[in-house]
């Protein structure tokens, strides 16, 4: 896969956590969901959170709720990018087509000579 300087270069890891997010891009989500729909632990998801954000594949803001009402801390609502959307998909699919089986190129016959061979 080709590197472009500043590109960030998508792990399994990665594709795992931006998996939610390119099934439903208009969706915000909260590190707990994702560590909750992907099973990769706090110590790992907010890391790469953080540096998914740093590349502007993913954008972050602190909710609009008032902790004690909500009776929980606010949380860091993140939301991808149309750059995470455009990069996830090209890389994804550049790493798909260096794993997946590519078909056999169809042979050529001349059972009836057409071709002028003997």
């Amino acid at each position: 896969m080709p590197h472009n300087p500043g590109r960030l270069v998508l792990t399994l890891t990665m594709a795992k956590v931006l998996r939610p997010f390119l099934e439903e891009p208009c969706a915000p989500r909260y590190g707990a969901e994702l560590i909750k729909k992907t099973g990769i632990p706090s110590g790992t998801m907010y890391p790469l959170l953080k540096q998914l954000r740093r590349a502007g594949y993913v954008e972050s803001w602190k909710e609009d709720v008032d902790a004690s009402d909500a009776k929980r801390p606010v949380r860091t609502m993140y939301l991808i990018t149309a750059l995470g959307r455009r990069e996830a998909h090209q890389q994804l699919t550049e790493l798909f087509a260096q794993i997946l089986p590519r078909p056999n190129p169809p042979t050529v016959t001349d059972p009836g000579g057409i071709l002028g061979g003997a």
